[in-house]
């Protein structure tokens, strides 16, 4: 191998670790700033496990450190480090939305979304009063588009039917409210 693709590779991954310890050092501040623009909480909703984010955390420097050690070629190596530096930040994302999931005073968070009210086009409608089927259930929210672009739809996911339907409620009571 020849020092180009040396320092290529030292490049990417000193970029991909700065890039992981920054998005380490940020989600305590990332779950203050997400729970003071939500608001107040009105209905909490179960949050997923987050071992499996905080596994695969830990594992990224890992896989950044086997980017500098491993005889692959340089595109390799780069997109090793590339892929850790992606999976940090997911990660990361999963764990802030995953301790705050539930209904607040102006938004929804949950499967790893967050949500605005003002950016909701449409609330989702049910009429279900007391379901006896347990599943995981998705919640889709169509939400405001910018101009000359489709609206997007983002589903939000629920532990059980039980769970979807009082959500709905909480957020029909909001759309009453404004």
């Amino acid at each position: 191998m020849n020092l180009v693709s040396e320092i290529v590779k030292l490049v990417f991954a000193a970029v991909a670790l700065i890039f992981f310890i920054v998005q380490c050092c940020i989600i305590k501040p990332w779950q203050k700033k997400l729970a003071s623009k939500s608001g107040e909480l009105l209905l909490k909703t179960e949050s997923p496990k987050i071992t499996k984010n905080i596994v695969l955390l830990v594992l990224c420097p890992v896989l950044i450190i086997l980017s500098l050690i491993t005889r692959a070629t340089t595109f390799v190596c780069c997109l090793m480090s590339v892929v850790a530096a992606l999976a940090s930040y997911i990660s990361a994302k999963e764990i802030v939305h995953a301790k705050l999931n539930g209904v607040y005073q102006n938004a929804i968070i949950g499967s790893g979304q967050f949500v605005l009210y003002e950016s909701i086009k449409t609330f989702p409608d049910t009429s279900w009063k007391e379901p006896d089927k347990e599943g995981t259930t998705s919640l889709a929210i169509q939400l405001n588009s910018d101009k000359g672009k489709k609206d997007s739809v983002i589903f939000i996911d629920f532990a059980s039917i039980v769970e979807y339907v009082k959500v709905v409620n909480k957020l029909k009571e909001i759309n009453q409210d404004k």
